[in-house]
């Protein structure tokens, strides 16, 4: 009898519990499929946006730092592939309302928590900006937070409208 209680407890330790959550269902994940496509900025007056979308949703929660959290932790850098120009997305100052100054972005998840939207001032300190008549490319990286799993530098197609 003591061998088939070890048994057990030895099958159920090896094969885990049916309702353990899967690796990583506590965060967000970043659409990697969609990235393929590239990201596209969308240009409105002084206003620039970019959305990042998820694969997996940001799960709901106490989420009072979210849009902190995701200022420090998301990066995406635009290259103008004529000048050879960087400028990243999210570099300056995280406003809580429509950016007005060189240097100020947003970041907002949607209702569904399936795709961040970054909104930014598009112009540099330099005077720089973007333009829909102008190749870029970019980078997307996420570093280690709360709410979206990591993803490392990763080179996307920037489309400029």
């Amino acid at each position: 009898m003591k061998k088939l209680a070890i048994c057990l407890l030895g099958a159920s330790l090896l094969t885990g519990c049916s309702d353990d959550p899967e690796p990583g269902a506590d965060k967000g994940e970043v659409d990697r499929a969609a990235l393929e496509d590239g990201l596209t900025i969308s240009l409105t007056g002084d206003l620039g946006a970019v959305i990042v979308p998820f694969s997996l949703p940001i799960p709901a929660g106490v989420d009072t730092d979210l849009e902190a959290a995701m200022a420090e932790s998301v990066s995406v850098v635009v290259r103008n592939d004529r000048s050879g120009a960087t400028a990243n997305l999210m570099s300056g100052s995280l406003v809580g309302s429509t950016p007005t100054d060189a240097g100020q972005y947003t970041v907002a998840l949607n209702d569904a928590r399936d795709s961040l939207r970054i909104v930014f001032f598009n112009t540099t300190s330099a005077g720089s900006s973007l333009h829909s008549t102008t190749p870029y490319t970019g980078t997307l990286s996420v570093s280690t937070n709360d709410y979206v799993e990591s993803l490392g530098t990763t080179a996307v197609a920037v489309n400029v409208k």
